[in-house]
């Protein structure tokens, strides 16, 4: 007689109440590490009342974010006043249609053409960064790498110098960015009263934002001499969005200033970290 089937669980044990919320919170990494690597490709998940899917497989993520997108919506927390207070009313936020309009704006300025373009004024910011760092300087590569990267977006995208406002813009991202990371919040699912320091830190995030476009509107024409070469924000200056000038244009500014730098400061902070645990690897680079 043949042995049963083991039948093998699912998804990792969850607390009656609250579900997986404890595991993830006390481990975020280590949990979802270890769901990726015990339970198949799609993982259900239970966060207190809310459910939720772990997808693994590349086609199934390319079907929720690509080819089967209409089907699905954006989670209510991306509509939260604490994502808005960082990301603006802007593309990552933005449903259906009015998703599809500002997708059609900005597509142009990330063409494989253009993006071979912006290498030159990568390289030059890099360098002009490099003349602060000395040899035996002990320095903040988190803060360095954030600068870098405002620095980055904001002349690549806006056209734009960014040097007397990286810091400012920096500190101010760092500052409402820190609630989705604590666990005091849940990494943002709580929806917690703003702290003064997150009043202050949007109220100075809107004023980069605001003197970005200032800035923009007085060094370039509109509409383009060349369309083809256009930054971003001409883009969005002449989009349907744009040409009202109001609060449409000023969070997509503020969607791409606050989002287009974070994720890529921290792959960079890591890069190092991963280099200085690698010497051979470092020494080879």
């Amino acid at each position: 007689m043949d042995s049963p089937a083991i039948t093998r669980p699912t998804r990792p044990p969850l607390h009656p109440l609250f579900g997986h919320l404890p595991a993830f919170r006390a481990d975020p990494l280590g949990f979802l590490t270890h769901c990726a690597r015990s339970y198949g490709s799609i993982v259900p998940l239970r966060m207190l009342h809310r459910q939720a899917f772990l997808l693994l497989d590349p086609a199934d993520i390319e079907r929720v974010l690509v080819t089967e997108h209409r089907d699905f919506v954006k989670p209510q927390w991306l509509k939260t006043s604490a994502v808005s207070r960082v990301l603006g009313e802007g593309l990552v936020s933005a449903e259906g249609e009015d998703w599809r309009r500002q997708r059609h704006a900005c597509q142009p300025a990330f063409q494989p053409r253009r993006m071979e373009s912006y290498a030159a004024a990568i390289s030059s910011l890099v360098q002009h960064a490099l003349t602060e760092w000395q040899p035996g300087q002990t320095r903040d590569l988190h803060r360095d790498m954030t600068h870098l990267a405002l620095a980055v977006v904001a002349q690549t995208l806006f056209d734009g110098e960014m040097t007397e406002w990286t810091e400012e813009a920096g500190d101010a991202v760092e500052t409402l960015m820190a609630r989705f990371t604590a666990t005091r919040s849940l990494f943002g699912m709580i929806p917690l009263p703003a702290s003064l320091a997150e009043r202050q830190a949007a109220r100075k995030l809107n004023e980069v934002v605001d003197k970005i476009i200032v800035r923009h509107l007085k060094k370039n024409k509109f509409p383009a001499d060349d369309p083809k070469q256009a930054d971003l924000l001409s883009r969005l200056r002449q989009s349907d969005d744009g040409k009202r000038l109001g609060a449409a244009l000023h969070g997509q500014v503020k969607t791409f200033l606050s989002a287009g730098h974070e994720s890529s400061a921290l792959v960079l902070v890591w890069a190092f970290l991963l280099l200085a645990r690698n010497p051979d690897v470092e020494s080879a680079l």
